[in-house]
């Protein structure tokens, strides 16, 4: 059986949060970005991150990069 494929949105500014990336809150330690890959990686055949611009943090985690 083929997984789906998932784009992940990851463009929120936080304006709420102070300004903090929601992405890059910690959760236990873990940036919410993180938790959301590895929950989503082995759900997933194909993976990507939606952002509203280019972020230093997404070229870690080596997945395609849309846009917004």
């Amino acid at each position: 059986m083929e997984k789906p494929a998932a784009v992940i949105l990851a463009g929120g500014e936080g304006r709420r949060l102070g300004g903090v990336e929601k992405a890059l809150v910690k959760v236990s330690g873990r940036r919410l970005i993180d938790w959301t890959v590895a929950h989503l990686t082995p759900q997933c055949d194909k993976l990507a991150l939606s952002l509203r611009a280019d972020r230093p943090w997404a070229d870690e985690l080596q997945l395609p990069v849309l846009l917004d």
